[in-house]
């Protein structure tokens, strides 16, 4: 049960969660600007062909640094291991593999089906999973930089 609520609140209180209430609140209080970016997106081939990427490319760093935040060294991560809240980080890079393939999938479904959805809601799409996925690469990438600082400068201590 711990476990379940550490999930919901790190999920919940997240730089991801906040982004996507922001844009859901800019779709309905003030959408010109997520308008104006799906009819961008919609009119350029060449920045319809590689903006979308964006958060595939976030997503393919995500998977790769996560070896980095459950293995930081090539051999010598027992202490890692044999830390009682080990499971926090285990946690926190499924939740990240989640948000990376719900990114991934909804900017591969606005560019299959452009048609189905509506200039504001590709827009949002857009920003969605460009900002969900690049938060998660950036907190993956800075979670294994400070596993490894830890370790490095405390590991002795353990």
């Amino acid at each position: 049960m711990k476990r379940i609520l550490d999930v919901v609140r790190f999920t919940f209180v997240s730089p991801e969660f906040a982004w996507i209430l922001g844009l859901i609140a800019l779709l309905y209080v003030y959408p010109y600007p997520l308008i104006v970016v799906g009819e961008k997106i919609g009119a350029n081939d060449e920045v319809w062909k590689w903006l979308p990427t964006l958060p595939l490319l976030f997503s393919g760093i995500t998977f790769r640094l996560s070896s980095k935040v459950r293995a930081p060294f090539d051999k010598g991560n027992k202490q890692l291991y044999e830390w009682l809240d080990f499971y926090r980080i285990t946690d926190r890079l499924y939740t990240a593999y989640i948000l990376a393939a719900i990114s991934s999938i909804s900017i591969i479904s606005i560019w299959i089906f452009p048609d189905t959805f509506s200039l504001a809601i590709i827009g949002l799409v857009f920003f969605a999973a460009v900002g969900v996925s690049g938060f998660v690469a950036l907190q993956v990438f800075l979670a294994a930089q400070k596993i490894r600082e830890i370790i490095e400068q405390y590991g002795d201590q353990f």
